[in-house]
């Protein structure tokens, strides 16, 4: 934003909250003859304002940096919900209809001020509607309003706070509240496995000592609602709606909107939707409904760095300035972190419904821009770089009808960690304990996209791969750019330049062949994690020939030249990989690269969130990345809040990454490795490899942007050892060799080398749960909750203030142990239950009791489901509730000796519900289970999108033939 504009800001700013200062510090009138004047008066003022702001913030949109917008975006919402205020009281002595007078006395009770309080005193004896519910609205306002606002000499505060009621779920039936209750409490609705009910803060907390209970948060006025004209205007612009539905979210809510000849597109969140209105007359149907809280225009998500756009220069780029662009950067220090690169003017359109995107595209065309490709129905690739104003373009895709989200095209980075030098060393690692019987991946299918596979020939491979590989070339996105303008190699599948696809997938099913032949001892051989599992390889790694504005660009954004090699073959559409995947038989697909987004839900976690919803057989594992970082000496543990997408889907095993022991051979610390990451105590002398029970500093952490927990669990992946490609330079061994056959091994560190270790797992689970349990087809819910069951939380010595056990944002559930949920000692004993048949919509719930015959280990249960995929976010748009099926888990002993009940993720023993995660689990100690009969719930406390199937792992000293299922 240029000073002008920032001062002319300012100036209006400062006149308007004078005037409204001195508006508001005048008396107040009373009546209704007084007050509908100063309402209406100070309306049309203040909607006055906000259009004057209006004009700033476009001007801002265009070229404004973040911090102003968001200045001036909170002044405008400030202003948006005064006005809001003032239209709600007017609604009282005009109401357009019954249904807006009743939604206004709500909104009173629940967040009305004292002014409110003088109004519904003066209205309540002359009321323009009379009916039952309404009266104990007036009431119901009016006490609420009195207990926070009025001076009772004979109440104190906490009193006063007590009498204001609001609503709540309690998960047990109406006829199971307590009889001493229910003289105090409204029953709103009723469901067969939770009651809603409207009560008071204390008598709320007695009953949650009874039941799971949780409040249901009165929704705030939304920052973008407007009054009655200001809506149709914008519905008639805007067909694609949010609706917001009072929560819970009806079961019924798709007859609702279908009666109203409105089409329903998809929920988002648990109680809300988005639906297409033809004109403004179905939506006004919608805003009829009674369960209908709110209607407002859908706002895409769009997620682009503007600075790139705005960079692009008119002056073509030459060798002149390209050699003074390479003597800055080598007087700068490099940069070490890896960074996103956008490529300029590439941009990725998403949109609702094939009809919205082709209806785009040809507005689009109309235009002038281009559309580069269409990697699917209802997306776009679209080159805005020879538009006539780059940063016009994203005003005018931004009003295209339907559209999600609208994102740069970034080349997607591979997550190993930095090499530190060649060491000779002969220890190695294995991810899984000895089981007492063998498990191999005989019989899985598993996909790896990735660089590439040794020599890309299935039939010249090193030896630990041949017989069990299928290798697909993918093609390199064919668009041109302004970065790239063709391929080097285009048409070969090899690991020529870093060897991360050979060593991934050694680490998954190498077999150790190789090192068999060249006589290394039994227990020596390097094998993967599932040696008889097949392999379909993606390689996705293409040599581009770079242009000379790539080189420019490169230099200035990260003082270095571009890469010799970018995963170009990774499609705009990933739900093509796992496509080709599934149709050649891969049931588990392992993905070591993302694109370093900090938790954001983005187009890339949609896509694998719809693919898995869409085959729930089929089980994605994405690395978290390696974006952690320490940056302040005075805040103990890694910064949190950094993992990549795809890993930030809800659907998919994230892995993050813990450290091998290898003290004494390996001697690089994290602050040698990565100074600028890590430059204070204790991370900067810290050994990367010294105990196991550390997780790798450079493993990124959550919670993603939207309060998920990730990752879901970690492994090894430091100095992991593994297959080494044929193709790369001849001194090229990464980390370290392998002198028992230094040509063909070598050692890498990074999430990208835990998650192969974790997809061999995952093969291994599968094949126990189809011979073992004769499972013939398990879900991916169900090994993804078997894997997370066997994690043990590990006692990290630099753990973050806000990590505990049994999970959190550094280590998720712990690292990896097959053995506890496979072949665990005795007296445990495991249940696996996949679920098919699902939960049917809210409030229905599935019933579960085992015997507990032995109290001498601990209980644990552990829930896991495929959510149904939601919308895209930005860092200034976070879906705050991010799951749209939402199911919880309760487990209740034979005895209330010490508890009543365990709470799925209730860590803190509070009785608190989680309605963030789609993976919930409960643990008990040894010192408190009981034996005798347990009862575990699985309620479907909104349910928008059923059936919604699940997966539960039960372990602990259970008699498994004892198992009942009330269905």
């Amino acid at each position: 934003m240029t000073i002008d504009i920032i001062e002319e800001y300012n100036q209006i700013n400062t006149f308007i909250k004078e005037k409204l200062e001195k508006i508001f510090h005048e008396e107040q009138p009373i009546g209704s003859n007084e007050i509908i004047p100063f309402l209406k008066s100070n309306i049309e003022l203040i909607e006055t304002f906000i259009k004057l702001i209006e004009v700033y913030a476009k001007q801002a949109n265009i070229i404004a940096e973040k911090r102003e917008l968001n200045v001036i975006g909170k002044t405008w919402h400030h202003f948006r919900n005064m006005a809001e205020r003032m239209r709600r009281r007017l609604v009282c002595y005009e109401p357009p209809d019954q249904q807006q007078f009743e939604a206004t006395l709500r909104w009173m009770s629940q967040r009305g001020e004292q002014l409110d309080l003088v109004i519904i005193r003066e209205i309540k004896d002359g009321l323009p509607y009379d009916s039952e519910d309404i009266q104990n609205l007036i009431k119901l306002a009016e006490n609420n309003l009195a207990a926070k606002y009025e001076n009772n000499t004979n109440t104190d505060e906490n009193e006063q706070k007590s009498l204001i009621q609001y609503k709540y779920r309690v998960f047990c039936s109406e006829s199971g509240i307590p009889e001493e209750f229910r003289q105090q409490l409204d029953i709103v609705q009723s469901y067969s496995a939770f009651t809603i009910i409207r009560t008071t803060e204390d008598i709320f907390s007695r009953l949650k000592e009874f039941y799971p209970s949780e409040l249901l948060d009165p929704e705030p006025i939304s920052e973008f609602e407007n009054d009655d004209s200001k809506q149709d205007q914008e519905i008639v612009m805007q067909h694609y709606l949010v609706v917001k539905f009072e929560p819970p979210i009806p079961s019924n809510w798709t007859e609702l909107i279908r009666e109203t000849q409105a089409e329903v597109i998809q929920p988002i969140g648990r109680s809300e939707a988005v639906i297409y209105a033809e004109n403004e007359h179905i939506s006004n149907r919608i805003r009829s409904i009674p369960e209908v809280q709110e209607v407002s225009p859908h706002k895409p998500a769009i997620q682009v760095q503007t600075q790139y756009l705005r960079k692009k220069s008119d002056q073509p780029v030459t060798k002149e300035k390209i050699a003074e662009a390479r003597l800055q950067a080598a007087r700068k220090p490099r940069k070490s972190r890896k960074k996103n690169i956008p490529i300029p003017g590439i941009l990725i359109a998403s949109f609702f419904t094939e009809r919205a995107c082709n209806i785009a595209a040809k507005h689009l065309e109309q235009e002038g821009i281009k559309i580069a490709d269409r990697p699917r129905n209802t997306k776009l690739v679209l080159d805005v770089n020879n538009y006539s104003n780059p940063i016009e373009s994203l005003k005018v895709i931004g009003q295209q009808q339907g559209l999600r989200s609208l994102k740069e095209k970034i080349l997607p980075t591979l997550f190993n960690d930095k090499a530190c030098g060649v060491l000779e060393t002969d220890i190695f690692c294995q991810c899984d304990e000895e089981l007492s019987f063998s498990l191999t991946g005989e019989g899985e299918t598993i996909a790896v996209t990735d660089t590439g596979l040794d020599t890309g020939d299935k039939e010249n491979l090193h030896l630990d791969f041949q017989g069990r590989v299928e290798i697909e070339n993918m093609p390199a996105v064919d668009y041109e750019t302004v970065l790239i303008e063709g391929f080097f190699f285009e048409d070969e599948a090899s690991d020529r330049h870093s060897g991360h696809g050979t060593h991934v997938a050694g680490s998954i099913m190498g077999s150790g062949q190789q090192a068999q032949q060249m006589g290394v001892k039994d227990r020596a051989i390097p094998k993967g994690i599932a040696p008889e599992a097949r392999l379909i390889f993606q390689a996705v790694e293409k040599t581009p020939k770079w242009t000379s504005d790539a080189i420019f660009y490169y230099l200035q954004e990260t003082d270095c030249m571009p890469p010799v090699a970018k995963l170009c073959g990774i499609p705009d559409d990933i739900q093509k990989l796992f496509s080709k995947a599934y149709a050649q038989g891969a049931r588990i697909h392992s993905n070591s690269w993302g694109e370093e987004v900090d938790g954001i839900y983005d187009e890339k976690c949609v896509d694998l969130d719809e693919f898995v919803w869409n085959h729930k057989d089929f089980l994605v594992i994405v690395a978290a990345g390696n974006s952690g970082s320490h940056s302040s000496s005075g805040i103990p543990g890694i910064d949190q809040g950094s993992v990549a997408s795809p890993a930030a889907a809800k659907n998919c095993l994230t892995v993050g990454a813990s450290e091998h022991n290898h003290e004494g051979q390996f001697q690089d610390t994290y602050g040698q490795r990565n100074p600028d990451s890590f430059p204070y105590a204790p991370y900067n002398n810290d050994n990367i490899a010294d105990n196991t029970d550390d997780i790798a500093a450079f493993s990124s952490r959550g919670p993603c942007q939207d309060g998920r927990r990730k990752p879901d669990l970690v492994a090894p992946g430091t100095y992991v050892l593994s297959t080494r490609s044929s193709q790369i330079a001849e001194n090229n061994f990464a980390e370290g060799y392998y002198s028992p056959a230094k040509d063909h091994y070598m050692y890498m560190s990074g999430t990208s080398m835990a998650t192969p270790l974790v997809a061999g797992c995952a093969a291994k689970v599968r094949e126990y749960l189809r011979k073992m349990e004769k499972i013939e087809q398990p879900s991916a819910a169900l090994i993804k909750a078997s894997l997370i069951h066997s994690a043990q939380h590990v006692k990290y010595r630099y753990c973050h203030k806000n990590s505990v056990p049994p999970a959190d944002n550094e280590q998720g559930w712990g690292r990896i142990c097959l053995k506890k949920v496979l072949d665990p000692n005795l007296p445990t004993q495991v249940i696996f239950i996949d679920q098919k048949q699902g939960l049917e919509g809210d409030g229905t719930e599935h019933r579960y009791q085992i015997k507990v015959i032995n109290d001498s280990v601990l209980l644990r249960v552990t829930l896991v489901y495929t959510d149904f995929p939601g919308t895209e976010e930005t860092e200034e748009q976070v879906e705050t509730k991010p799951l749209v099926n939402n199911l919880n888990l309760t487990l209740y002993p034979p005895t209330h000796e010490h508890r009543r009940y365990y709470q799925g993720n209730d860590f803190d023993n509070e009785g608190n519900i989680d309605n963030c995660n789609n993976v919930e689990g409960c643990i008990v100690e040894q010192k408190e289970v009981h034996t005798g009969t347990w009862t575990i719930n699985v309620v479907g406390s909104d349910v928008s999108r059923a059936p919604q199937d699940y997966a539960l792992v039960i372990s602990g000293g259970i008699d498994r033939d004892s198992l009942e299922e009330f269905i």
